[in-house]
């Protein structure tokens, strides 16, 4: 999602509020690797995801984020409709 567009036409951004990282198996440079995102929770102003790094089968990093929805004056904005029932 481009902010500047986002914010240009629908007047809301989007920032972290809190992010929590457990690093579970190093990857090393060359690793083909696969990072799937989960939202787990979806608020009237936030959402959190889950975000997985994966090196085949083998789960190397965990990434909790939850981020805000905000204005043009970086207030807390409701998410928009169709992100609610996305």
């Amino acid at each position: 999602i481009d902010q500047h567009v986002l914010m240009k036409t629908q007047g809301i951004g989007f920032v972290v509020r809190r992010a929590t990282c457990d690093f579970i198996a190093p990857a090393v440079l060359d690793d083909l690797l696969t990072i799937k995102t989960h939202i787990e929770d979806i608020r009237k102003v936030r959402l959190t995801m889950l975000q997985t790094i994966w090196r085949k089968e083998e789960k190397l990093v965990e990434i909790r984020v939850e981020i805000a929805c905000v204005n043009a004056q970086r207030k807390p904005q409701e998410l928009p409709e169709k992100l609610l029932t996305a």
